[in-house]
């Protein structure tokens, strides 16, 4: 009966036995590794959907930039030849179907594709009194990451003037998961083989920035 009550007692006072300082440092070591396999879970997430939204805001730009500018190029009666000025591409092209003579100049500039417009005869650097002068260049596309226009003559494959545009968007401009690559060919309706040469016309801004 007394051993009995001893060992009760014993088992009811629990001793020395505890959690040690080596059980502490474990279990902190593994609470460390779960928290940096969640942040970086997290973190891959966060980076994937924003990457996605970027490329998809991106690529509805480019979308309805390339939509407006069909309903402009299809019009056109000359098509420049492309160039490039201060490292931005640059093209132009004519549209005189609403009795002006109105040129519409793009370029790809701090990874935005612009635009202006101007009215013939061509506005001096200095604008005087009567005479036009371009309109503010206005952002069409941005995170544009590399670009190329590409100008085609009428010949006799093909009876009108053409205008290629590349556009790269997105965060880089050569890894395929961080951008998208847009190349459109638009056909001005208004050119034909008669006009096969005029390669110049509303180039005279280009060193007006």
């Amino acid at each position: 009966m007394r051993r009995l009550a001893r060992a009760l007692r014993r088992r009811v006072g629990g001793g020395d036995v505890g959690i040690t300082m080596i059980d502490v440092m474990v279990s902190t070591v593994v609470m460390s590794f779960v928290l940096l396999v969640f942040t970086t879970a997290m973190l891959q997430i966060y980076r994937s959907t924003n990457r996605t939204q970027t490329l998809s805001q991106a690529q509805s730009q480019v979308n309805t930039a390339f939509l407006r500018l069909d309903t402009q190029l299809r019009y056109a009666a000359a098509i420049s030849k492309e160039t490039t000025v201060n490292g931005d591409p640059y093209v132009e092209y004519l549209t005189s179907n609403t009795g002006s003579r109105v040129c519409t100049e793009l370029r790809v500039h701090s990874g935005q594709l612009q635009q202006r417009t101007w009215t013939q005869p061509p506005a001096p650097t200095v604008p005087g009194p009567g005479n036009e002068t371009p309109t503010k260049w206005v952002p069409l596309a941005s995170t544009v990451t590399a670009a190329t226009f590409t100008f085609r003559d009428a010949d006799d494959t093909a009876n009108f003037q053409r205008l290629e545009i590349s556009l790269r968007t997105g965060t880089s401009a050569t890894a395929t998961r961080s951008s998208r690559q847009t190349d459109i060919t638009f056909t001005a309706l208004n050119t034909s083989l008669t006009t096969r040469g005029d390669t110049t016309e509303c180039t005279e801004l280009r060193a007006v920035p």
